[in-house]
């Protein structure tokens, strides 16, 4: 099968896992990028496009060799705790499958990471939420309030917080 119908073949299952499940719309997005990331890193993608069509490697992605936050964090440039707690967030996405998460789901991993927490993380939330790389989920998971994080979010960490980090 050439290349692009086997990305045609990954779009296409990812969409019906996604329709299948019954996911509401607000989370169809990441379901559905997670579905595709999922289907795309157990097959193989082409070396080089300059390259015969036959040289193909594994997909892989800096984060699946990652088990813990603190390995993951290692990764990256991060240094506040605004881009400490993003870096969570991702993570959770990433690697945990977890799409929601509340302020103390943050506070948890700070003190499983051997990391000083932050002295609001409310507050950090907030000003994340600000600048469109959080985002209110309106939905309260055990009583607290939850957020996810957004497109934006994901672009900032792969783009501002990995490119300096050690891959």
């Amino acid at each position: 099968m050439t290349n692009n119908k086997k990305i045609i073949e990954w779009l296409k299952n990812a969409q019906e896992i996604v329709n299948e499940a019954g996911i509401s719309e607000e989370y169809k997005q990441a379901a559905f990028q997670k579905a595709f990331d999922s289907l795309a890193s157990n097959s193989v993608q082409i070396k080089n496009a300059s390259e015969s069509k036959q040289s193909i490697e594994p997909i892989t992605s800096p984060i699946s060799e990652v088990k813990t936050f603190a390995g993951f964090l290692r990764q990256t440039t991060s240094k506040s705790h605004a881009d400490k707690i993003l870096a969570i967030i991702y993570f959770y996405v990433k690697s945990l499958n977890k799409i929601t998460f509340t302020k103390e789901d943050i506070e948890k991993t700070y003190q499983e990471s051997f990391l000083p927490k932050s002295k609001n993380t409310s507050a950090e939330i907030i000003g994340l939420i600000k600048r469109g790389l959080v985002m209110n989920t309106g939905e309260k998971i055990d009583g607290k309030k939850s957020f996810k994080i957004t497109l934006a979010g994901m672009n900032f960490v792969e783009e501002e917080l990995m490119k300096g980090g050690k891959q």
